[in-house]
């Protein structure tokens, strides 16, 4: 997915000015460069290593999943999450604000009701369409009440994030965004979950500077951040599963069933329950929808579950 990051350049930035003129059309051209961009320069994504990845990906994610159309769109969907939720934030944050007020949400119920139990609320998801723009919705901020927001990023300067920032304190939230990078998140997370804030994070991709464990994941074995799932073990937090993705209705926003940290007198079994749980509800929705998850190519090199357990 390198291609499309090289579009945050200041130079580029008039391009997001046309703002309600930014449509499907042209996404896809972004992302037929994008595609052609990661087949002939990205050596993570060689034509050669995509043919042999698709085969692969069909085990894992499904039958329609073995040819170059799925590749395609996965960078199709991811494009068009990021200039429709994240790029407009540049020049247009109204125009934002008034499409995401009006996205179709499903399961509000799920989210009162983990708002009810009177916890810290881990709202947990994977790179499907824009993670964000979960919270820019009036009906989901009217639901949160008073509550804090905080966001868990690998950096806090890049600009898109500022501007989400921004976005939620013009409805009167108060918004962190926690530097995983740093080592002191820690002691902010903590402080977060004491507070019963809601805490919005990724859980589908591992970084090297977070706690990681190997667990596994649509029938490979991965590393997966669960340095976060401790911290909400110990004070009793809420998992909420959120999306937000596109379908024939447009944008949807979708909250599915929550439930509470696993707690008992082992540590290790508490945290492989809730890893095992959220993988499995991620694996589902991946599945439902798998080129609209941007991470697909993360498994290339990942060992299946029966060849790691092969090695035991």
């Amino acid at each position: 997915m390198d291609a499309y990051n090289l579009l945050d350049r200041k130079i580029l930035r008039p391009i997001w000015r046309v703002g309600p003129l930014w449509n499907v059309l042209v996404s896809r051209q972004i992302a037929w460069v994008a595609f052609l961009y990661d087949q002939l320069f990205n050596g993570k994504l060689s034509v050669k290593r995509t043919m042999k990845l698709l085969p692969e990906m069909r085990k894992s994610l499904g039958p329609e999943c073995t040819s170059y159309r799925f590749s395609y769109l996965n960078h199709y969907y991811s494009i068009l999450a990021l200039f429709n939720y994240g790029w407009l934030l540049y020049t247009r944050p109204q125009h934002i604000r008034d499409k995401i007020s009006t996205v179709k949400i499903k399961g509000l119920d799920n989210l009162y009701n983990a708002v009810k139990r009177e916890k810290a609320i881990v709202a947990f998801s994977a790179h499907i369409g824009c993670f964000f723009n979960i919270l820019f919705s009036d009906s989901v901020l009217s639901a949160i009440d008073k509550r804090g927001v905080c966001l868990l990023v690998p950096g806090t300067k890049d600009s898109r994030r500022e501007q989400m920032q921004a976005q939620l304190s013009d409805y009167g939230k108060a918004c962190q965004l926690i530097d995983i990078t740093k080592k002191t998140s820690a002691i902010r997370i903590i402080r977060a979950l004491k507070c019963r804030s809601i805490i919005g994070c990724n859980m589908d991709y591992a970084y090297p500077f977070t706690k990681n464990r190997s667990a596994p994941f649509l029938g490979r074995v991965v590393e997966m951040p669960v340095g976060i799932l401790e911290l909400s073990r110990k004070y009793a937090a809420t998992y909420l599963p959120a999306y937000s993705y596109i379908n024939n209705d447009g944008i949807v926003i979708e909250f599915q069933e929550p439930f509470d940290a696993y707690c008992t007198d082992n540590l290790e079994n508490d945290i492989t329950w809730v890893a095992n749980k959220i993988n499995s509800l991620l694996e589902e929705k991946i599945k439902e929808i798998p080129e609209q998850w941007s991470f697909w190519a993360r498994l290339l090199n990942a060992p299946s579950v029966e060849l790691s357990e092969g090695k035991r």
